[in-house]
């Protein structure tokens, strides 16, 4: 990810992926209680700060992550509802403004 001149310029720190989005899709074993400030496995928000952090020095822009908890033990029912809800979250990034996406070499001599 921070291979110098693909995500940042370590010379200078200028972040190179402005206005490129990132979306991180997890799964946990446990229940939704377990990932709580309180729980046994900690607010699974920490996590999610250091990828924010990731993608913020490269100038990444973090979406709302998508978590199924419990994926372990759900049903058939409860599976297919979390592949839908992500389904929902992915069709819905479909509505953000995009811009044509430029070469890999062309990027490079800007």
């Amino acid at each position: 990810m921070f291979a110098n001149g693909v995500a940042v310029n370590l010379q200078t720190y200028d972040p190179l992926l402005v206005g490129k989005k990132a979306l991180c899709a997890l799964t946990t074993g446990g229940s939704e209680a377990m990932y709580t400030p309180e729980g046994p496995a900690g607010d699974i928000d920490v996590l999610l700060t250091f990828a924010r952090g990731m993608f913020r020095t490269a100038g990444v822009e973090f979406l709302p992550a998508f978590i199924a908890y419990g994926v372990p033990g759900v049903t058939s029912d409860e599976r297919e509802g979390l592949l839908q809800r992500y389904r929902d979250q992915l069709t819905s990034l479909l509505r953000f403004d995009k811009k044509p996406a430029r070469p890999f070499r062309e990027r490079r001599r800007d």
